[in-house]
């Protein structure tokens, strides 16, 4: 039971991974590319599937990653569940405290230096995410063995 809750985590973390590196290498660079005339179209679409994709994808790593600690887990996989809700309170309090203000910045209107913030805050996500998933891969490989 406990394999499959930590499979069902690490799949979802995946794909908070696979979003926060397609944001960082095609999403914010486009935002630089739009034209000026069309930036608030395509910033208004942007903000249409950050709220119906990622928003639940979000929530849901957050509610799933919460019950870990409920579970009766073995004590060698303690330290490495631990690491693993530090990767997951960085990635978050980056995506509360840099990635939200800057997407309001952009609200705006299009911004170069905002984007190149954005860009730079998200490797935080990107390596945080990485490390994360790695640690739930290792965790499983655990409870297998």
């Amino acid at each position: 039971m406990i394999a499959y809750i930590f499979t069902i985590v690490l799949c979802v973390s995946v794909s908070v991974t696979a979003i926060a590196i397609l944001f960082h290498f095609m999403i914010y660079p486009l935002f630089n590319k739009v034209s000026a005339f069309d930036f608030e179209c395509y910033f208004k679409k942007y903000l249409e599937q950050v709220k119906s994709i990622i928003f639940p994808m979000l929530i849901l790593d957050i509610l799933l990653t919460l019950l870990l600690p409920f579970l009766p887990i073995p004590s060698k996989l303690i330290s490495p569940l631990l690491v693993s809700l530090g990767m997951m309170a960085l990635i978050y309090f980056n995506f509360f405290f840099n990635h939200i203000p800057l997407n309001l910045k952009l609200k705006e209107g299009q911004n170069p230096e905002v984007v190149a913030k954005l860009i730079r805050y998200n490797w935080i996500s990107i390596i945080s995410c990485i490390i994360r998933t790695l640690i739930l891969i290792w965790i499983l490989t655990q409870l297998h063995s």
